[in-house]
């Protein structure tokens, strides 16, 4: 659910009070013209956050607040001078983004009037928020200690004559500029070992507790829809809870749950959605046989058209809301022109048929310039996978992370 927050006494909706619900245990990047508040960050840092903070060295980021940042743990500092560089950028963790005009300072996140909005991570651009934090990271530079004495140097003359400073940060520090045109669709660079290895190491503690929910979901004995595999059954049962229960930020509290407690707990809403009448599997039956049919060898996936591709790649969600939301459903044919169906068929057959490990081919299909496609991201290539591989194994999105958060399964780092 995505929201605004603009500081107002009579909406109540202030922005660092929001904020401070996801900043416990978790990885938070922020990219921000002007940085004055280290008691946030270090109440971050406090709450086992690791952070990564992209500034600009300029009136009135504070030079105290700054080397103070950098004597935490767990928190990296890079820098732009540039005053082109303006973006206000929150990402905690998998979970949540805000952006608009509020700068990491007390007036940004509490007594200015700003306009913010936040973006839950099940939305079609969050994971396009973090890939242009990840373009500003590469480009920024890092902060060390000799350049923040030169620019605290600067800054007091900064407060008495700011136009005429902000000229000289440039002169003796260097011009530091961000990429001037940021393409969120563009072929996406390949991201660092640590990034690719973040997702490898969630996925696989999903996967681990997938099982001890695929183990309780047999023991109910109960199934909707025997035409399915188990794993696409209980990824509806998923999306039910996240629907039905985990709405909003319902799953953020929820108690980890071990033992008979979670056992006993799962059950009872796994009894809950087979007494639902409302849901209905024929659709997802149907798009079963489909993407089974047409992606269930490399010579299937040779022979399809242009147009038999796309209807194929429709059946992932992922992929299909994006085209949905687009102006007259333009995404899908901007898809196959910026990467040629020959390149769109390699990658299927790589993710799909590829003799490394699978789950390096997904993150080789997300991050490798080789395979990773644009405009089809990290939850359409989770989610294809999820939906034709020979391993069993399940679905994996962020709608799934929170509703197994919900049920007690702790989260996903």
């Amino acid at each position: 659910m995505d929201n605004i927050f603009t500081n107002t006494n009579k909406r109540k909706d202030f922005l660092g009070l929001e904020m401070k619900k996801y900043g416990k245990n978790s990885d938070i990047l922020m990219a921000v013209a002007f940085f004055t508040n280290e008691s946030y960050l270090q109440e971050l840092v406090n709450n086992n956050c690791r952070v990564k903070l992209i500034v600009r060295l300029g009136f009135p980021t504070n030079p105290i607040s700054l080397r103070k940042a950098l004597g935490m743990k767990n928190v990296m500092v890079r820098f732009y001078t540039s005053t082109s560089f303006h973006p206000k950028l929150y990402i905690y963790g998998n979970d949540i983004a805000f952006l608009g005009s509020s700068n990491f300072t007390d007036g940004g996140l509490i007594s200015n009037q700003e306009l913010n909005i936040s973006v839950d991570s099940e939305n079609n651009i969050f994971e396009d928020l973090q890939d242009v934090f990840y373009e500003y990271w590469e480009e920024a530079q890092v902060l060390d200690n000799d350049t923040l004495e030169k620019y605290q140097t600067l800054f007091y003359e900064i407060k008495k004559v700011h136009e005429k400073v902000e000229q000289q940060v440039i002169k003796d520090i260097g011009i530091v500029t961000p990429p001037n045109d940021i393409n969120i669709r563009k072929e996406k660079k390949e991201k660092s070992k640590e990034y690719e290895q973040s997702l490898l190491k969630r996925y696989q503690e999903y996967l681990v507790k997938f099982e001890e929910l695929k183990n309780t979901y047999i023991r109910v004995g109960l199934r909707k829809e025997n035409r399915l595999p188990l794993r696409i059954e209980i990824h509806r049962f998923l999306n039910w809870v996240r629907k039905n229960k985990a709405y909003k930020d319902l799953y953020l509290n929820a108690p980890v749950r071990v033992g008979n407690e979670l056992e006993s707990f799962v059950e009872t809403i796994i009894r809950e959605f087979m007494n639902d009448n409302s849901t209905n599997f024929e659709d997802e039956v149907n798009s079963y046989d489909v993407i089974n049919t047409n992606f269930a060898s490399e010579q299937n996936i040779r022979s399809l058209n242009r147009e038999e591709l796309l209807d194929t790649l429709k059946i992932v969600t992922a992929f299909y809301e994006h085209i949905r939301q687009s102006p007259n459903m333009s995404y899908q044919h901007d898809f196959i022109d910026s990467n040629g169906t020959d390149k769109i068929k390699n990658t299927l057959i790589y993710l799909l048929f590829g003799k490394d490990d699978y789950r390096k081919r997904i993150a080789n299909c997300i991050y490798n310039q080789e395979y990773s496609l644009v405009r089809f991201g990290k939850s359409s290539i989770q989610e294809t996978f999820g939906w034709v591989n020979k391993e069993e194994i399940p679905i994996c999105n962020e709608r799934a992370f929170k509703s197994m958060r919900w049920l007690g399964y702790g989260e996903f780092r």
